[in-house]
């Protein structure tokens, strides 16, 4: 073998190096892009409304209460995502009393629309929630916490089902912003979660 067949066979060696490279950088990149540029849906409350006679139900408790949750699931990720289902509950519990992995029931399969949700999109609902008259007397005077919760599943650019799990709680009247909607995110961790 002659000096130039050598150096054009190395030459050959390297280039082959160089692209198996290329391949392998290109293959993290096209990994790396799928898993932080998808969609990532998060829930936001919105408005809360019913709760505004608060100080008349400590004289005269009602039956129940019909409260409206105006809410929103929002894409926050830099791809399209089409939501699949989901629910939202609403309960006043003793909060020591709360499992620590949600139960969400019996779902209503109809309850999530067929949404397609846009880049930086969102989808603004509603949901009505009738509070029994003494679990809001509880709430008022401290002993209890209104609490909403429920998940979302949607899927990712890569084909996967995600989750996104949320729970808000308010602890008391007191807690009760003017114009505000009162709710924070709480509950055990395994209520606020995303997949």
């Amino acid at each position: 073998m002659t000096l130039s067949e050598c150096l054009v066979s190395a030459f050959t060696g390297m280039l082959v190096l160089v692209g198996t490279g290329q391949v392998l950088v290109y293959w993290r990149q096209h990994v790396f892009s799928k898993k932080f540029e998808r969609a990532w849906v998060v829930f936001e409350l919105r408005r809360v409304t019913g709760l505004s006679d608060r100080e008349r139900w400590r004289l005269d408790p009602p039956q129940s209460v019909n409260v409206t949750f105006t809410f929103a699931f929002v894409n926050g990720g830099k791809t399209v995502t089409r939501m699949k289902s989901g629910t939202i509950l609403g309960a006043c519990v003793d909060p020591a009393t709360l499992p620590n992995e949600p139960s969400y029931g019996n779902l209503d399969e109809d309850w999530m629309p067929d949404v397609l949700l846009i880049p930086n999109g969102s989808q603004e609902m509603q949901v009505n929630h009738a509070f029994r008259g003494e679990h809001l007397l509880r709430w008022l005077n401290g002993d209890g916490v209104l609490v909403l919760f429920g998940f979302v599943t949607y899927g990712d650019i890569a084909g996967k089902l995600r989750e996104t799990r949320f729970c808000m709680t308010c602890r008391s009247s007191e807690d009760w912003p003017d114009g505000g909607v009162g709710f924070h995110f709480g509950g055990p961790p395994a209520y606020n979660r995303v997949t």
